[in-house]
């Protein structure tokens, strides 16, 4: 997807990564390994589009949930169309509109995901692992992506003189404080520890990523990276036991006792 001419990761696909010195590079960048998580979403996804296409109509009478989460499903695949459209050298002068596709996505994921968290006691094992897993997955997901592409956005704003480092740190540190919250609350309040272990994937790929960066760099910019690099470690540890928890306590228990 990075080697795809035009878009702007595309000048990345030779040097295996973001140069610290890109005008694109945010605080909140997570490593290259972590987009691997991809594979697994667009598996799960290709598996679900099938599932939904080989369903019987009586099985669909069983499964109303399939139907409402549909119209959120549908948004988000536009949205993911339009941030493919902006995430281009032409929206320069306009980053937000792809970071506000990213957040698109997210939200209509989100909403998908709370209409499988109100029908999850119902679901088989199958069910759930063809449309609840990978949708929860691509939610927390894009959930942490929306958040870089708003940091990428601050970086240009930097670039440009339009706001300060110190500006662009707190920002850093407000991603990293609202990825560690929306895994917890997410995780606790729809009880789906999918979400939480996912941000927390996400937000240990920043902390490896920063901790490569700190070796660069010294002084002030050095402490307030290493400050963000330790966030986002704890922030990820707090997300794993939020989603600890939602495994271990009686809800889950009682959806798991459910599944056929």
């Amino acid at each position: 997807m990075v080697s795809v001419g035009g878009r702007i990761d595309s000048r990345y696909a030779e040097t295996k990564g973001i140069p610290k010195d890109d005008e694109y590079r945010g605080l909140v960048t997570p490593a290259g390994w972590a987009f691997a998580i991809w594979g697994i979403i667009f598996m799960g996804e290709i598996a679900f589009t099938i599932y939904q296409v080989a369903c019987t109509p009586s099985e669909g009478e069983q499964m109303r949930w399939l139907e409402a989460l549909s119209p959120w499903f549908t948004a988000a695949c536009g949205f993911q169309a339009l941030w493919c459209v902006a995430f281009r050298e032409w929206a320069r002068p306009v980053f937000w509109l792809p970071a506000l596709m990213l957040s698109g996505i997210a939200a209509a994921l989100g909403g998908a995901q709370a209409e499988l968290s109100q029908a999850a006691v119902g679901m088989t094992w199958l069910q759930y692992g063809l449309v609840h897993a990978p949708l929860s997955i691509h939610f927390g997901w894009v959930s942490a992506a929306a958040l870089v592409n708003w940091n990428s956005y601050a970086a240009l704003l930097v670039h440009d003189g339009v706001i300060s480092k110190p500006a662009q740190m707190a920002i850093a540190s407000m991603s990293i404080a609202v990825a560690a919250l929306a895994g917890i609350q997410v995780s606790l309040v729809r009880s789906d520890a999918l979400y939480g272990l996912t941000i927390a994937w996400a937000l240990m790929a920043v902390k490896a990523d920063g901790k490569k960066q700190i070796e660069k760099i010294s002084g002030s910019e050095r402490n307030g990276m290493e400050d963000l690099a330790v966030s986002a470690q704890y922030g990820a540890y707090a997300s794993v036991l939020a989603s600890c928890y939602v495994v271990f306590s009686d809800p889950i228990n009682s959806l798991l006792a459910t599944q056929t």
